[in-house]
């Protein structure tokens, strides 16, 4: 059998509805809400939402699809915010949460970013162990939701 091969890039113009659609898959296995009005707002305009404020947003291109995605989101001058780490279920376990994780984490550096935040879920502990990995910890949650009722820092 064929070894798959994955690829890890910039998102381009025209990868937000495959974006889009590989959220909402992952949000539905997990019984959370996908909402374009709300917290998904930024999926409708990567580049503004991401490239134009100094960040970034990466995807994993799998035979053609879009099977992973993660984004760094600027705060302000010295923080940024991971968002969107989402992988489908064929695209687990082969590294590629720590690879997108881990050009994240090496963005936010390049731009001298101090600190990187997050929100997750309880219900994702793949995930948080993951962040652990990476030297993240868990911090108090300013504004728990039904999406995110964890929060998490690394000091950069």
């Amino acid at each position: 059998m064929a070894e798959v091969a994955d690829v890890v890039r910039h998102a381009i113009a025209g990868d937000e509805p495959r974006i889009q659609e590989l959220v909402r898959s992952v949000l539905s296995e997990y019984d959370l809400s996908f909402d374009l009005d709300g917290h998904d707002r930024d999926l409708l305009d990567i580049r503004g939402s991401y490239a134009s404020r100094g960040g970034c947003f990466l995807v994993v291109e799998t035979e053609g699809r879009v099977t992973g995605c993660a984004g760094l989101y600027p705060r302000s001058l010295d923080e940024g915010e991971l968002r969107k780490m989402y992988l489908s279920p064929d695209a687990r376990g082969r590294g590629l949460g720590r690879a997108l994780l881990h050009r994240l984490i090496d963005e936010a550096r390049r731009h001298e970013l101090k600190r990187l935040t997050l929100e997750s879920h309880s219900s994702l502990p793949a995930a948080l162990r993951l962040y652990e990995s990476a030297g993240f910890t868990f911090i108090p949650h300013a504004d728990p939701s039904e999406r995110a009722d964890i929060a998490m820092q690394l000091l950069l």
